[in-house]
C-alpha cells in the first residue's frame, strides 16, 4: 500500500469522502425532519369543526358591527355587499381567521332558485367543512361578480343567505 504525504492512502481519501456524503445527507434529512415538526397543523388540536362554525358566526356578527364608511349603509358587511366590495370582507377574514383555516364566501340572494353566487375563494379542496350561515342586510340594489359563473349578477335589496363555508387547510401558502 502507498501512503500519501498526510498518511491516507487513494482508496482512504475516497472512503472518508463516501463517509462525508452520507453524514451531509443524514444531516440534511434530520433538518428536513425537524422543519416539518415546526411547521403548523391541518387541523389545531383540539378544535373541532363545531368550534370552526361559532368562531365563522363571530367573524361575521364582527364585520357586521363595525359601522359603514359611507352614509346610508347599517354596517360595514352591508356597505360591502350593497357596493360589491368583496375584498374587503375576504381581507376582514384573512386577518380575523386562523391561518390553517381556507375558506369560500357565497350568497343566497331571497327569492332566488339556483346554486348560491360564488363571492370568494381561497383554493384547495374541500372535505369535511363547517357551513356558517348568516342573514346579512343588503341596502341598495347591486350586481355582485359570481364566481361560479364568471358573470355579474343582480342582487336587490334586503335579507339574503351568507355562507362561509370553512375547512382546515392552509389558504395562500400559510405554514
Amino acid at each position: 500500500m502507498r501512503r500519501v504525504r498526510n498518511g491516507l492512502s487513494r482508496s482512504g481519501k475516497a472512503q472518508m469522502q463516501v463517509i462525508e456524503i452520507i453524514t451531509a445527507g443524514l444531516v440534511l434529512l434530520a433538518a428536513m425532519n425537524f422543519a416539518a415538526e415546526l411547521s403548523a397543523p391541518l387541523s389545531p388540536p383540539g378544535q373541532s369543526y363545531t368550534q370552526l362554525d361559532k368562531q365563522g358566526a363571530s367573524t361575521l356578527a364582527a364585520l357586521d358591527q363595525l359601522p359603514p364608511d359611507e352614509r346610508g349603509y347599517s354596517s360595514l358587511l352591508d356597505q360591502c355587499l350593497s357596493t360589491g366590495d368583496i375584498s374587503t370582507i375576504s381581507n376582514f377574514l384573512n386577518l380575523t381567521l386562523n391561518v390553517t383555516v381556507s375558506y369560500n364566501l357565497y350568497i343566497y340572494p331571497k327569492d332566488f332558485e339556483g346554486a348560491p353566487l360564488v363571492l370568494f375563494t381561497s383554493g384547495g379542496s374541500i372535505g369535511e367543512a363547517a357551513a356558517c350561515h348568516y342573514a346579512a342586510v343588503v341596502s341598495k340594489n347591486t350586481m355582485l361578480y359570481d364566481l361560479g359563473t364568471g358573470a355579474y349578477v343582480a342582487l336587490p335589496l334586503g335579507i339574503h343567505d351568507l355562507v362561509l363555508l370553512m375547512w382546515y387547510e392552509p389558504r395562500g401558502g400559510a405554514v
